[in-house]
């Protein structure tokens, strides 16, 4: 995927090169309304003192230190909207009113009059949960320097590959403990650090092959014995619990050898003027694209190009890249070389790789610029920055000339772009390779791969779409979340948009809604979502719902039975009533 955002963003900049004069900062507002509240421990209800709260809002100002009763006090603060965040040593980070899950409750605001005392708010703080456990090899002995990753599982039985939340190495008791998480729902992974020659340098003289064969290792594992991710248990976390007692065995097998030989682009040994590197990471799931075992295995070559690992049974990616020197000088990417292979490994099987690296992909193209605004100034030379799912992909940079031409150099791995990103006043609409539109697709480049006259596609006329929500009795509601997605079912996890009017709730729990100058209530006003791609959509609007609820296919699929098929053409806006839906319900619907 050939993703220009950094140009157009940068383009945008340079339209105006002059740097304005610092605008001067005004001081705070001054009002009449008054928050006090004590800070207390949320688990023992003892006072928190020295914990630093903070204002956020129409009040922002300097923070408050709480006293030996937890008490802190803000006061001349004008009517609007406001928030607290407490922070305090040993604690988790916490934010009055307290975010709740979905995206509504995330964001909800205090909201004070003029002249109002609200001296009743407790903000309580809680320690971050954990777990802790021990690490054993198959003959039951403790082992240590083990490493330990916690992976976070998406809520609610939702789609998707689990994240990496923290990670930590075992003790010499063979113990680990892994602290401030968040609740939820983790895996425990163990993996032992490598066994015997995993890694070189660059000047150690060559050993001969072992006479015997390798000896049994410890496998990557899951909690409590598993090799395989759907086998793994998975281990729940209320707010500032402490889960003990998460021993871990080691599978234990006979690792696989894999050696190679990294070569130069024409088949020769690589040049003495680079510096090989090899990367290894272990396959984690088929199942979930993208998905390597984090952090992954460093191999530095010998200076003749070759290398030798030793590896538990599995999948593994290898990377092979060299890197120039160049004095100390930066490296560009259009002079690195690289080769990427995928290996499975047997136990006590033998791998052999040749791998010819080769220069990063060159893109050249133009960028095109559709509507009535000039384009702006080109940027020049700029490196353009991708997404990847694997981690994998090197952005490489681009030269872009005057007439916004450009060669783009060092492209390697699997790239994609931002879905529905908007630069400034243009709207990415296609990226042309070979003929098709690959704005949504991911792209694979290859070592010595040219693509030529690529096109990025940009437009001026934004596509957009208002609206006007009435609740479950017809009334005119601000209480809800509006979701529009593709109906191309491919890009469900990436391509969903939301939208929130700014509903304020006051300090006794009262709606209220924003005013109109010189009065009259906005709940009646329609709101728009802008910088929609051209397309076909699903709308739809709920009472609330979690963020990773709009990247579930699994929901995304139900909300289809409520939502309003529309048809947005490039430029053009259309306009909906919707009625909203109950999320609750529109989830138990079968």
């Amino acid at each position: 995927m050939i993703h220009l955002a950094a140009i157009l963003v940068l383009g945008q900049v340079i339209v105006n090169p002059q740097t304005p004069p610092r605008d001067h900062v005004p001081p705070p507002r001054v009002g009449t309304a008054v928050v006090k509240g004590r800070v207390v421990d949320g688990t023992t209800g003892a006072a928190v003192a020295r914990a630093r709260v903070m204002m956020q809002g129409v009040g922002a100002g300097l923070p408050a230190v709480t006293d030996a009763d937890g008490g802190f006090s803000f006061t001349n603060l004008p009517a609007g909207p406001v928030m607290l965040m407490v922070q305090k040593s040993t604690y988790l980070q916490t934010r009055y009113p307290v975010a709740g899950k979905t995206i509504r409750s995330q964001t909800r605001p205090l909201v004070l009059r003029d002249g109002q005392v609200l001296d009743t708010i407790v903000v309580p703080l809680f320690h971050g949960a954990s777990i802790s456990g021990r690490v054993f090899d198959a003959n039951g002995d403790v082992l240590e320097n083990a490493q330990v990753s916690l992976l976070r599982v998406p809520a609610g039985g939702r789609t998707g590959k689990p994240t990496m939340a923290q990670g930590t190495s075992t003790n010499d008791l063979g113990e680990f403990r892994i602290g401030r998480l968040e609740a939820g729902t983790y895996l425990v992974q163990v993996t032992s650090r490598p066994q015997g020659d995993m890694y070189f340098q660059p000047n150690a003289p060559v050993s001969p092959a072992p006479a015997t064969a390798p000896l049994p290792q410890p496998l990557p594992t899951f909690y409590p014995g598993a090799l395989a991710l759907e086998q793994a248990q998975p281990i729940a976390v209320e707010r500032g619990q402490a889960i003990t007692g998460i021993d871990v065995v080691l599978a234990e097998g006979i690792p696989g050898i894999v050696t190679g030989t990294v070569l130069a682009a024409d088949g020769t040994s690589i040049p003495p003027n680079t510096f090989p590197n090899v990367m290894i990471r272990r396959v984690m799931s088929d199942k979930v694209p993208g998905w390597f075992d984090y952090g992954g295995v460093g191999a530095m070559s010998r200076p003749d190009g070759t290398f030798r690992a030793v590896l538990a049974p599995g999948d593994y990616m290898i990377e092979a890249r060299l890197i120039p020197r160049n004095g100390g000088g930066p490296t560009r990417p259009e002079d690195e070389q690289f080769a990427t292979a995928r290996v499975s490994v047997v136990s006590g099987g033998e791998e052999a790789l040749t791998m010819t690296v080769g220069p990063g992909a060159i893109a050249t193209g133009r960028v095109i610029f559709e509507g009535t605004s000039p384009p702006p100034p080109s940027p020049g030379r700029i490196r353009v920055p991708m997404m990847s799912e694997s981690g994998n992909c090197r952005s490489g940079e681009a030269e872009v000339a005057p007439d916004w031409s450009f060669k783009m150099q060092g492209l390697s791995g699997t790239c994609s772009a931002q879905p529905m990103g908007f630069f400034g006043r243009w709207t990415l609409k296609g990226v042309i390779v070979n003929g098709e539109n690959v704005v949504d697709s991911p792209m694979t480049f290859q070592p010595g791969q040219k693509l030529r006259n690529v096109q990025v596609i940009v437009t001026d006329r934004r596509s957009s779409m208002t609206f006007q929500v009435a609740d479950e009795n017809g009334q005119p509601t601000r209480e809800y979340v509006v979701v529009a997605y593709p109906t191309d079912k491919e890009h469900w996890t990436t391509g969903a948009r939301t939208y929130m009017p700014p509903t304020m709730t006051s300090p006794d729990g009262m709606r209220t809604t924003a005013s109109l100058p010189g009065g009259g209530s906005t709940v009646n006003r329609p709101q728009m979502m802008n910088g929609l791609r051209s397309g076909d959509y699903y709308v739809v609007a709920v009472d609330d719902l979690e963020y990773d609820d709009t990247h579930d296919p699994a929901v995304l699929d139900k909300l289809r039975s409520s939502a309003t098929r529309i048809t947005v053409a490039e430029g053009a806006t259309v306009e909906l009533s919707l009625r909203r839906a109950s999320f609750s319900e529109i989830m138990r619907q079968q």
